[in-house]
């Protein structure tokens, strides 16, 4: 998707994450501040910054924390314990999200079909030549990249993010899920937008080179594909 020149190009998150891994779990002893992988934190209903701590769910071990027992500080995705839950304990979160996630000098999205073509020997009867005797499609797979000028622990959170189950939040339920809204002219009104549903980012780069910018890129992939424009 080609963006105007400049940093008009914008690309905003939003997921609602249930048994999340925080980070900093499992606990070392006497520790009592966690993050979650994604931040801000917001109200699942308005969408907007939140230090509510009902509007989240947090349990050690996979039993439920009462909201009283910890402080929530939504703008930096942060739980902090009145008391330490003790060492070894495996902390998760169930909470929203959603943010511009960065300024984007570009997305780039791929489709394929996964096409393979099945050959018969060159000269066997009726093979027709070296054509393809039959063509096979495989499964669709849609990728993207984002690449952006700015680091901070948010966007790397993707890749790296875990969601937990089982008994004493033992078990790996595989990594979250996304919307992501590409804004590529910037977020006003009866411009061009795409929303993605099912993202699920895979690898992530970080990149310093000498006399240049400091580059993250993050790679992923998505169910579907919406075109449109802003409302």
């Amino acid at each position: 998707m080609s963006v105007r020149k400049g940093w008009e190009a914008s690309i905003e998150l939003s997921g609602d994450l249930t048994d999340e891994e925080m980070e900093g779990s499992p606990s070392a002893a006497g520790q009592t501040v966690f993050y979650t992988r994604s931040f801000p934190v917001v109200d699942p209903t308005t969408r907007l910054v939140t230090d509510d701590e009902t509007k989240v769910t947090v349990k050690v071990d996979g039993v439920t924390e009462p909201a009283a027992n910890y402080t929530l500080t939504g703008s930096l995705g942060k739980i902090e314990f009145g008391a330490a839950p003790g060492a070894g304990k495996i902390i998760t979160i169930t909470y929203s999200y959603q943010t511009i996630v960065g300024r984007a000098q570009g997305v780039s999205i791929d489709y394929a079909n996964n096409v393979e073509a099945l050959y018969e020997l060159a000269g066997y009867p009726g093979s027709g030549g070296r054509g393809p005797a039959a063509i096979k499609e495989g499964n669709i797979e849609m990728t993207g990249t984002v690449e952006k000028a700015y680091v901070d622990r948010d966007l790397i959170g993707k890749a790296v993010g875990r969601l937990k189950e089982g008994s004493g939040m033992a078990g790996y339920k595989g990594l979250p899920e996304f919307t992501m809204y590409v804004y590529p002219e910037g977020k006003t009104s009866g411009l061009r937008r795409a929303v993605l549903a099912g993202v699920k980012f895979d690898t992530y780069t970080f990149d310093i080179s000498q006399d240049a910018w400091l580059m993250e890129d993050t790679k992923f992939a998505f169910k579907t594909i919406t075109l449109g424009t802003v409302p």
